[in-house]
């Protein structure tokens, strides 16, 4: 009889933690040596454990060997492979994803599907102009990958937020975000020739709990430069909504954690850029 994916995540991180240290690999070997387990692991286990560990990294060289991994034939591999790409967070695999879900019966490997192909989507810039302020561009930020340390097992937070992120920046006067991923040359040579400042965002969902009828969220938000990745703050911030008077539905649920994730960002972000303004002289 099998058990689900977190159980076998628990069984199976003591034996790749030995095998890991055993080789003394560095994280390039480490990659190497994971990305080997989920092509040609003997069993499902050992795919189900590399695919899930691939995701906790965010390894974005893993996107090739976990999209060829969508078309295996056990159903845990398949969660956890969909799980590990949503994590990740390339939209570039939406296509592969959606032409998996349609040959996928219904089931749990279905509904993950799903879910990462919501989380993929909503990474998807719109069409707009990068700043349609009117503001003469003056930042060219990076938004960077989110974490949650809150203790909430919900694989779409940290996509959910960085989303939030997103839209706030673009909103900020003289801000643009930068699309693609680009060398540090490249980086670089758009500062200098646009005048601009350039600043990486990531950040972390530290809290998210109902105390006393509302749901109170907490995360911190890191501003490094960019290329160069020096550290320049970690300003925290905390809110609360009020949460629904009757039980809710998951759908009602997800609706209040995004008022609540909405509120805190906003403010982070307007406090990051008011100290970024204050930096550079204005």
């Amino acid at each position: 009889m099998r058990i689900g994916t977190k159980g076998l995540t628990m069984a199976w991180t003591g034996l790749f933690t030995v095998l890991l240290l055993a080789r003394g690999v560095a994280a390039d070997a480490r990659t190497d040596f994971l990305l080997d387990m989920l092509e040609n692991g003997g069993n499902y286990r050992l795919k189900v454990q590399a695919a899930t560990t691939l995701g906790k990294i965010r390894c974005k060289e893993a996107v090739p060997a976990l999209t060829a991994a969508l078309r295996d034939r056990d159903e845990l591999v398949v969660i956890a492979v969909a799980t590990a790409l949503g994590q990740i967070g390339d939209p570039s695999v939406i296509g592969a994803m959606e032409k998996a879900l349609a040959t996928t019966p219904s089931g749990a490997a279905a509904s993950q599907l799903k879910a990462t192909l919501r989380v993929l989507k909503a990474l998807v810039p719109d069409a707009t102009p990068e700043d349609d302020s009117g503001a003469t561009p003056r930042f060219l930020v990076r938004i960077d990958a989110m974490g949650n340390s809150s203790g909430v097992a919900d694989g779409e937070l940290t996509a959910r937020m960085r989303t939030l992120v997103d839209q706030m920046v673009r909103k900020q006067a003289g801000a643009l975000v930068q699309e693609t991923a680009a060398s540090a040359a490249e980086v670089k040579t758009r500062l200098k020739r646009g005048k601009l400042e350039g600043y990486i965002l990531s950040g972390a969902l530290l809290r998210m709990e109902q105390v006393s009828g509302q749901l109170v969220v907490k995360i911190s938000l890191n501003v490094f430069t960019n290329p160069d990745y020096n550290l320049l703050m970690m300003p925290t911030m905390e809110g609360a909504v009020p949460l629904p008077e009757s039980p809710s539905s998951k759908e009602a649920e997800r609706e209040t954690q995004d008022r609540a994730l909405k509120a805190v960002v906003e403010g982070l972000v307007d406090s990051v850029f008011k100290a970024l303004r204050r930096r550079d002289g204005e």
